[in-house]
């Protein structure tokens, strides 16, 4: 998604077109152009500079105004938090932005008006913007969104909030302190060894991709920036997007290995197009659950559970908390302990079986 640039409008009058912005609660217009994409460069290039200090009330913008302007990099005041988000985030707000906020009652209020009954409203009706084909045609619809969604954009709107009260616009967050609707807690996969050593058999693409998953516990966005100069006799250079791209060196299996090493040199990409592009995240995931329904794996399995699997398998081998920790790439090991381990019910007989074996006693509950 294009990162937003300059602010205000372009308006047409009498067949000419003109560049608005609204400074200090006036409409400033530039000059009269003869197309629309003259005026729309003076929108983004010719903003009058405005004398005001601070935002007084007469000139508070609503809600949607200001995150507007805070998404927009080169506002000098505010555009420091567009500035400041990596790609990925940024997109994602802008797309609260534009189809939730835009437009919304909630998005029209003045920034000092909003209260957390408004943002609370506002978050209970978000809608989804859902697809289906009719006659050959694409149809938009809109269905309740998600819990989860409605979470994502609730902190959004509460960032937001938190920009104006830095610059002491507001001295409150309305947004914080909102019911927000429960996610319900998502049920982990477990994959058997089994399963596992059937993806092992798998030496196409997508099977080698997924081998080195299980073996390493990557993260998806990791697999794919693996390029073949982060390979060496030590092991496997990752960036790491959850610590400011740091670089970590973590060793691997020689299982993982092998998986990477045949793969066609077609690029500096280690998993890639057939014609030597970086694969995206979209065609990953498609030809991931295709593989996992040609294997018989549930079809709620993600990619993301052979990372729980890889942890799992540590702790039942005999690895620590601390080392699977740092196998996993996580700064607390709470998040590995809460979010990642998976038992079932055989794993926990087996560990009463050697708990009673230690003891010397018999374990006359199986």
């Amino acid at each position: 998604m294009k990162r937003l640039k300059g602010t205000g409008t372009v308006k047409e009058v009498g067949g000419k077109f003109y560049a608005r912005w609204r400074i200090g609660g006036q409409d400033i217009y530039g000059p009269s152009r003869e197309t629309l994409d003259a005026a729309e460069e003076d929108r983004i290039n010719r903003k009058p500079e405005s004398k005001a200090t601070h935002i007084s009330n007469r000139a508070m913008p609503t809600l949607a105004e200001f995150a507007r302007m805070c998404m927009d990099e080169e506002d000098p005041t505010f555009g420091w938090y567009g500035k400041s988000l990596k790609d990925a985030s940024y997109d994602t707000n802008v797309t609260h932005l534009e189809c939730h906020l835009v437009g919304s009652k909630l998005g029209e209020m003045k920034l000092n008006a909003v209260t957390s009954i408004d943002v609370e409203d506002w978050v209970r009706n978000i809608q989804a913007r859902k697809w289906h084909h009719k006659d050959g045609k694409l149809i938009e619809h809109k269905v309740p969104a998600s819990p989860a969604y409605k979470r994502r954009c609730h902190a959004f709107v509460c960032k937001i909030f938190n920009v104006a009260k830095r610059h002491k616009i507001l001295t409150g967050n309305p947004a914080s302190g909102v019911e927000l609707p429960k996610v319900a807690a998502r049920r982990n996969v477990h994959i058997s060894d089994e399963q596992l050593r059937d993806l092992y058999k798998c030496t196409c693409r997508t099977g080698s991709l997924m081998t080195v998953a299980a073996e390493t516990g990557l993260r998806r966005g990791e697999l794919v920036e693996i390029k073949w100069e982060h390979l060496s006799k030590d092991g496997l250079v990752v960036v790491n997007h959850k610590n400011d791209d740091q670089e970590d060196l973590i060793p691997i299996s020689q299982t993982a290995r092998d998986a990477i090493e045949r793969q066609p040199r077609l690029s500096e990409w280690v998993f890639c197009t057939s014609d030597g592009k970086q694969l995206t995240t979209r065609n990953l995931n498609r030809d991931v659950r295709a593989l996992m329904e040609k294997l018989g794996f549930p079809k709620e399995t993600r990619l993301h559970d052979l990372r729980g699997k890889f942890m799992t398998d540590l702790i039942l081998s005999g690895a620590d908390i601390k080392t699977t920790q740092t196998l996993a790439r996580h700064s607390n090991p709470a998040t590995t302990m809460k979010f990642y381990l998976r038992t079932t019910e055989a794993d926990q007989r087996k560990a009463l079986e050697r708990l009673a074996e230690k003891r010397g006693v018999v374990d006359r509950g199986s």
